[in-house]
């Protein structure tokens, strides 16, 4: 398995301030999990809210750098992408959400679509406690980059987890690229 790879400052302040109003108003609801009969919020399992965020005038800026830190990770990592298929994903983990079961962004349902997945911290780590991506076996024990803006990007069949928040609001970005 390829090892994960992280860039301190993917985001500015301004730009995660920016991705997080994109999540205002009611752009926000319950996340789903895959299961026995298809998607749907199972807050035992992934207790989080999200709001999806296609290719448009107003998150152009946003897939123009999340794309480049693909391509970027993807040199690194020596391994062939395609550009995003999916929507952009902005995560809202208030006290007590989390995303508790291992794993993988690359499950039966979507094997094939996804070969590498990102995380960018939104928040600054101040503002929250808990809320540690975990991954399997790379980033086990180490906690999520500390500074708002860092993206950790890794492979999709990893497994991982975000362990519950216990204060404050942590805001993250999530997307996958795909295997070419």
């Amino acid at each position: 398995m390829l090892p994960f790879w992280e860039k301190a400052e993917a985001l500015s302040s301004a730009e995660c301030a920016r991705a997080i109003a994109l999540a205002g108003g009611d752009a926000l609801r319950p996340a789903e999990v895959h299961g026995q009969h298809g998607y749907a919020p199972n807050p035992h399992v992934r207790d989080v809210a999200t709001s999806f965020h296609p290719r448009a005038p107003e998150t152009d800026w946003l897939y123009a750098r999340v794309d480049g830190l693909f391509a970027e990770a993807a040199a690194h990592l020596d391994i062939a992408i395609l550009p995003m298929a999916e929507d952009l994903q902005i995560l809202r983990y208030g006290p007590g959400n989390h995303f508790q079961m291992w794993h993988s962004d690359a499950g039966h349902d979507l094997r094939g679509r996804r070969a590498l997945s990102i995380s960018i911290e939104l928040s600054d780590a101040a503002d929250y406690g808990g809320g540690d991506l975990e991954l399997v076996p790379h980033a086990l024990g180490r906690t999520r980059p500390p500074r708002r803006g860092a993206a950790r990007i890794f492979p999709s069949q990893a497994l991982h987890r975000v362990t519950p928040v216990i204060r404050g609001v942590r805001w993250a970005l999530v997307n996958w690229a795909g295997a070419a």
